[in-house]
Formats: C-alpha cells, sequence, structure tokens
C-alpha cells in the first residue's frame, strides 16, 4: 500500500523492497493533541446516610490515523466523546447506584482500520475494513462493597 491514499503520499522505501518509506508522517493512533477532563459534585442527604453525586467525563482527539497504512478511509477528523453519570451512595461507602449515559452524543467514530486479505468485489487490492468505536449506551448499575 506505498502509494498516493488522498490523505498521504507514501513512498516505497527504496532499501527494502515491499516496504514503506513513513518518514515524518504521524503514528497510528496518536493525534497531536488529546485532552481528558472529568468534573465530580457530591453532597450528603439531609436526614440520611446517603449521599448524591453526579459525574462527567469528557475526551477529545484531535485529527489523527487509524490504520498503519495511511489510507484516507482509515483518516478520523477530531472528535469529542462525552460520558456522564449520576445516583447515590451510602456515605460509609459500602453501597452505590447510579444511571450512567456512555458516549452521550452517540459520536460514530473510527478506533481502526486496514486493508484485509479478503478480496474486493471489483479489484485485487482487498476490502478496507474499520473498527467503529462503541455507540451511545446507558444504564443502571447497582454496587455493594462485602467488607
Amino acid at each position: 500500500p506505498c502509494a498516493e491514499t488522498g490523505f498521504h503520499s507514501v513512498p516505497a522505501d527504496p532499501t527494502l523492497p515491499g516496504l514503506c518509506d513513513q518518514t515524518g508522517l504521524s503514528n497510528v493512533n496518536a493525534p497531536e493533541w488529546r485532552h481528558n477532563t472529568s468534573l465530580e459534585a457530591n453532597a450528603p442527604i439531609a436526614g440520611t446516610k446517603m449521599e448524591w453525586f453526579a459525574r462527567w467525563t469528557s475526551v477529545f482527539l484531535d485529527d489523527h490515523d487509524t490504520a498503519e497504512d495511511k489510507d484516507f478511509r482509515g483518516f478520523q477528523k477530531s472528535f469529542w466523546l462525552h460520558d456522564a453519570a449520576v445516583g447515590l451512595a451510602g456515605q460509609d461507602g459500602t453501597w452505590e447506584v447510579k444511571g450512567w449515559v456512555k458516549n452521550l452524543t452517540d459520536e460514530q467514530y473510527i478506533v481502526t482500520g486496514g486493508v484485509t486479505n479478503v478480496p474486493a468485489n471489483f479489484g485485487s487490492r482487498g476490502s478496507y475494513l474499520i473498527y467503529l468505536g462503541l455507540p451511545r449506551m446507558y444504564g443502571i448499575e447497582f454496587s455493594y462493597n462485602f467488607k
């Protein structure tokens, strides 16, 4: 796959036949910028032995390649992922119940990609396979700490 791919021009390595010279190109899944933020708030509930809590987590990933062959189909534009949870917990830390949402905005993003060995319908290069990140998920969770 040493060729003009639409995103990068990846020349063949003249000293090692069959390999690509990727000098100066970014590493796979290595965005220039990645930012993580977490916020949490909690407070006791008056007259009980419980507390409420709310949690928010955000991750930003800048533009990056997800495929080693630098094919444009594996290029991922920058995106944000947001997760949230709210719940109740015992103040002694023995139990917790929470509702949560992962990928709150239902962002579609590529985790990894590459050419497979499966022949394509038209052509001989093979099929291109990408794995997408998980869609929005939500649930309720209960945990108990048996001390």
